[in-house]
């Protein structure tokens, strides 16, 4: 998970040119900054602050095809699930959360609109709805004893 200069601003290169160019280099257009994408980027890069399994956890993969990704970013104290959907339709995704979420697990979003939701009695299998162009992250909080 990288940001790159001009990532959060939706900077394109334009693609490649003949000759000797460096694409990678563009000025940042400062007068044309997309302030809906500054916001987003600035609330993703505040729950990385807030939630440490996201910048040092084990990635553990949890689902993954040409359009869709999940997986958890994990520490001794948290566990965010992740999920990217790539496609310009919602994507439902179902899958196996590995023993990550309890049966009495509930999820406390952490960017991002959807959260799962178990679907099997024993905790085994989660459903997860997600938006067009969007990736959402969802702490797991284990049930109380």
């Amino acid at each position: 998970m990288v940001i790159y200069y001009g990532t959060e601003t939706g900077l394109a290169h334009g693609g490649p040119k003949a000759g000797f160019t460096d694409a990678g280099r563009l000025p940042m257009p400062w007068g044309k900054l997309d302030a809906a994408l500054v916001e987003k980027t600035a609330r993703i890069l505040h729950a990385r602050r807030e939630h440490p399994a996201l910048s040092h956890g084990e990635r553990l993969p949890l689902f993954a095809d040409k359009t869709a990704l999940a997986f958890a970013k994990k520490t001794a104290d948290e566990t965010i699930l992740v999920a990217t959907n790539l496609g310009t339709a919602p994507r439902e995704l179902t899958f196996d959360p590995k023993g990550l979420v309890g049966v009495k697990s509930t999820f406390e979003p952490v960017f991002g609109e959807a959260a799962p939701s178990l679907v099997s009695s024993e905790g085994t299998v989660l459903r997860w709805t997600l938006p067009p162009l969007s990736t959402v992250a969802v702490g797991v909080r284990p049930a109380a004893n």
